[in-house]
């Protein structure tokens, strides 16, 4: 039986029962990459999971790689902006002012991988423009030095209690650049999950190194230092994370105490069992051979995955060219006047009842009935 139909009856056994029902529209992502040539793959995975990710977590993204939507009556029509690798020097001054004021009125801000790729303004190809404070209250008032080579690492998680952690076990691995700042940001953010440097190996060990946080200053922002690689998106543990950071920045998930209820699409689970990496790491310098946590859960398909990262010298948005993958499936399209690939992936959320006495009986044996036929239906 499909969500919309289970939603549908629901409801149905709600009405019947003299409940009211209230039914959350779909929320809306403005997804934005970079077309740096490094990150081609990656996005293009991001524009063939993220429609089936929303799918079940009822949200559409619109992806794009023209700038020039990063205006205020564009960004007015969405929820949450996802910055997939645009680095914030590819962001010009009049585009600043509209991303800030969308992330200044309460609105979602995630941001993955090279979204933090700041540099200093003297050395770096944002030399022209000038200091962005916004920015650099984001990313915790650290700038981008350098990267080790790609390669497996691990990430301890240190915040599994944030709407967006709760679902992570107490470290994952994932292929990375593991980028190096010119300090260390926890001073200024909330740190969420930090990189093992026993697991892999350094230009030049921070020692302390933070790659996943919150910022104070901004309520429904977080960056995601990881996710440089399009295999990344066939790693239950980061998609989960990148859905739930979804979820979060469009107020779908209840932060903790507050005694709501979550948005995602089946169980949470309990977040992966507890290691000796919890409590700071192992200490074995060898690096990871496999994902420690491929049992999260994770609302995209792998043969959508394999079918992008296997299909090569396909087109991007923005007419780009992907050299490590194509722009998707599931209705993704090419476009060349530089505007987004849309990406029509609503469903009907899940109503919430409050039928009191007799009547929550009800709704319990009509959902009941419904899972069992589901279960038939496996």
């Amino acid at each position: 039986m499909s969500k919309k139909t289970y939603v549908s009856l629901a409801a149905f056994i709600a009405i019947v029962g003299g409940a009211s029902v209230t039914v959350a529209a779909p929320f809306k992502i403005f997804m934005i990459s970079s077309t740096a040539v490094d990150h081609l793959a990656s996005s293009a995975m991001a524009r063939a999971v993220l429609p089936q990710m929303g799918m079940t977590n009822d949200f559409t993204v619109d992806a794009t790689t023209d700038n020039t939507l990063i205006n205020d009556a564009n960004l007015a029509k969405y929820d949450v902006f996802l910055q997939m690798h645009l680095a914030p020097f590819e962001i010009k001054l009049e585009q600043r002012a509209a991303l800030e004021n969308f992330v200044k009125s309460g609105k979602g801000w995630v941001g993955v991988h090279a979204a933090g790729l700041i540099i200093l303004s003297e050395i770096g190809p944002g030399k022209a423009l000038p200091d962005w404070p916004f920015f650099d209250d984001l990313m915790g008032h650290v700038t981008w030095i350098t990267h080790p080579m790609l390669q497996m690492g691990r990430v301890i998680m240190e915040d599994r209690t944030q709407p967006m952690t709760r679902n992570m076990p107490a470290m994952f691995t994932i292929t990375d650049e593991w980028y190096e700042f010119s300090g260390n940001p926890r001073a200024n953010v909330h740190v969420l999950g930090r990189a093992d440097e026993n697991s892999y190996r350094q230009v030049k060990p921070m020692g302390d190194h933070p790659m996943i946080w919150i910022c104070d200053k901004f309520p429904k922002a977080i960056y995601i230092g990881t996710g440089h690689d399009a295999s990344d998106f066939q790693n239950a543990t980061w998609t989960g994370l990148l859905r739930d950071s979804l979820l979060w920045a469009a107020g779908r998930l209840a932060d903790p105490g507050d005694g709501g209820t979550d948005a995602t699409d089946g169980p949470a689970g309990d977040g992966g069992s507890d290691t000796a990496a919890e409590a700071g790491g192992d200490g074995n310098s060898d690096a990871p051979s496999g994902d420690a946590a491929a049992d999260a859960p994770v609302d995209a398909p792998k043969e959508a995955a394999a079918e992008v990262a296997g299909s090569g010298g396909a087109t991007g948005s923005g007419g780009a060219a992907a050299t490590g993958g194509a722009s998707g499936s599931g209705g993704t399209k090419a476009s060349s006047d530089g505007c987004s690939c849309r990406f029509s992936a609503a469903t009907e959320a899940a109503g919430t009842a409050d039928a009191p006495g007799p009547s929550s009986l009800l709704l319990l044996a009509g959902l009941g009935l419904v899972a069992r036929r589901r279960r038939r239906q496996r």
